[in-house]
């Protein structure tokens, strides 16, 4: 809704607690402030008012040890278009001190076999394989996934799904998930 201002108000009075292990969706239409929240709560947008906790820390004066306990999955990828993707993932898990094996990720959501493309010249759906490998392969507590099955086929979206859910029951980890 429009404020007095002007400006659209996409999230108002949001009261949301999750606890370890769970698996959260949130559900709405386009432009119902789902990725915004999800911005709030990863600590890459300021909230204007209230407190966001990320498993009991402010997410925006996150050290290196509380982002190594968090997988994001953008809506938008932001990934680096002249790299290789087991490259990327090998590169991402060596900052990490128990990652997630990156031949075994790559080859479950499918990525060994367009390796041998850059980045650049994937499909959205390859592209969106990558981006929730990218948010797994550090192991973490919580995985932010922003609708980790747009672009994909269902087959494909399937075993993303698939891979999300034997994560959380697997390791216990939380999961929240916008779609």
């Amino acid at each position: 809704r429009l404020t007095a201002s002007g400006l659209y108000r996409a999230v108002n009075k949001v009261n949301l607690r999750v606890f370890p292990g769970e698996v959260v969706v949130l559900l709405g239409a386009n432009g119902a402030g789902k990725t915004t929240t999800l911005a709030c709560a990863q600590g890459l947008l300021k909230p204007t008012r209230g407190t966001v906790r990320l498993l009991g820390e402010n997410p925006l004066l996150a050290d290196p040890e509380l982002r190594a306990k968090v997988g994001i999955m953008l809506q938008d990828g932001g990934l680096p278009n002249a790299m290789h993707p087991i490259p990327l993932l090998e590169h991402i898990a060596s900052m990490y001190t128990d990652p997630y094996p990156v031949e075994e990720l790559a080859h479950r959501l499918g990525i060994d076999a367009f390796n041998g493309t850059t980045i650049r010249r994937l499909s959205g759906g390859q592209k969106q394989r990558l981006a929730i490998a990218r948010a797994i392969v550090g192991s973490p507590q919580i995985i932010f996934a922003d609708e980790p099955t747009g672009n994909l086929d269902s087959e494909t979206g399937a075993k993303v799904e698939e891979l999300l859910f034997n994560y959380n029951k697997q390791e216990g980890a939380t999961l929240i998930i916008v779609t």
